[in-house]
């Protein structure tokens, strides 16, 4: 009888994975399957763009509300069903790049080996992958290439003001062996699921030019906000 009680336990977590697939991300109310029920879907706006350094910066959203509820679903909430849907709003925002050459090579921000143990996967790779084959169903040649590595431990951003995440992140990343040889030809835009302050994308653009990556973009879930209405767009520098 020792195996009754994690059966039992087994299937009660399988249940439950059911009812959480069956609800929406953003509010937890119940639409179909995977999706974003009608008010959270008309939080993902058209992709603003905005400019980090020059280069062009495409969000999905402002990381608030269901944005930010269905993007740590993603992450942190077991919600890797969800990679296909976001996957596909990144597509859009890729699209929303400006003068975007071709092929395209869609380079994801690593996550840590502490975030990918705890996860169970590289969400970033994940979702560097289902915008690139939404991509290609398209009829945009894109591909999702993994080419970046942290080369040292970094600390959690999150209670981290602007200076602070700029020396944390200083020089933290390098290329994956290979990856230029992979990438040659290709124009490469940058993914990541949340920009705040730029810190991280700076950092991963200057590893990517180092190798003499061309890197014609950013995309991201959740970026920047206007501070009011009619505001001008300007650096990615609200969310800190």
């Amino acid at each position: 009888m020792t195996g009754l009680p994690h059966r039992l336990a087994v299937g009660g977590r399988a249940l439950l994975d059911l009812v959480v697939d069956l609800r929406c991300p953003g509010c937890g109310a119940l639409p179909t399957p995977g999706a974003a029920c009608a008010g959270c879907a008309a939080a993902w706006a058209a992709p603003r763009l905005d400019r980090l350094d020059g280069i062009p910066l495409a969000s999905c959203g402002p990381y608030a509300g269901p944005v930010r509820a269905s993007v740590l679903a993603y992450k942190e909430a077991g919600g890797r069903r969800l990679a296909g849907e976001l996957g596909g709003r990144l597509a859009v925002a890729v699209r929303a790049l400006p003068a975007l050459p071709a092929p395209l090579l869609l380079v994801p921000v690593p996550a840590s080996p502490a975030a990918r143990r705890r996860r169970g996967h590289d969400h970033g790779v994940s979702l560097a992958r289902a915008a690139a084959a939404a991509l290609r169903r398209g009829g945009t040649p894109a591909t999702a290439l993994p080419a970046l590595r942290l080369t040292r431990r970094v600390a959690d951003s999150a209670p981290l003001n602007r200076a602070e995440r700029a020396a944390n992140l200083a020089g933290a990343f390098g290329l994956r062996r290979g990856a230029v040889a992979a990438g040659a030809g290709a124009a490469v835009v940058l993914v990541d699921d949340v920009v705040t302050t730029g810190a991280t994308v700076r950092e991963a653009r200057a590893a990517l030019v180092s190798g003499g990556g061309d890197v014609v973009g950013v995309v991201c879930l959740a970026g920047p906000q206007p501070r009011h209405a009619g505001a001008p767009v300007g650096p990615p520098e609200i969310l800190v």
